[in-house]
């Protein structure tokens, strides 16, 4: 592991999980079969119910042991990856955003920040904002260069849009 460049934290990772492999099965690893490991990877999930990381540093660990030491190519690792949580963004309420927009002082920055809102721009889309593609109207066209992608953006019967600044639109 130290050949491969691997942390010392990395290493005791991987450690841990071949050790915790080999308690669970009372046996050394490389006696261990395919199907075994399987039922572990399984065991982890539905019994022990790790997080997400736990069981990515014991499958990454066990796949160390088994391919660069022992020289085993099995499929149980290509299938084993546990998925991404998906994680939903925290939604504010409107008298939420209204309070955090009024909070900002400069007026220059809370026409961009409420501009970059209500289009619904990612934090990158409006960084690269040009005052030129913004335009007083009701749909607004937020356009940036770096992607050449469009976004329209209508105002509700609840939204103004910001007052322009002298000098944005040059």
């Amino acid at each position: 592991m130290q050949l491969k460049g691997l942390s010392a934290s990395t290493q005791e990772g991987y450690l841990n999980a071949v050790r915790q492999l080999a308690g669970h099965y009372h046996l050394s690893p490389d006696e261990l079969s395919e199907e075994d490991l399987r039922q572990y990877f399984l065991y982890l999930a539905n019994e022990k119910k790790v997080a997400r990381s736990t069981a990515t540093v014991a499958i990454c660990g066990i796949k160390f042991l088994y391919q660069q030491t022992l020289q085993r190519q099995w499929s149980t690792f290509r299938l084993v990856r546990p998925p991404r949580a998906k994680k939903l963004p925290a939604v504010l309420s409107r008298e939420e955003v209204r309070r955090s927009l009024a909070a900002v002082r400069i007026p220059a920055y809370r026409a961009c920040l409420t501009t970059i809102y209500a289009c619904g721009l990612r934090a990158n889309e409006g960084a690269h904002l040009q005052g030129t593609a913004i335009t007083p109207n009701a749909e607004s066209r937020a356009a940036w260069a770096r992607r050449r992608i469009s976004a329209y953006c209508w105002s509700d019967s609840t939204y103004t849009c910001p007052m322009l600044l002298p000098g944005m639109m040059s």
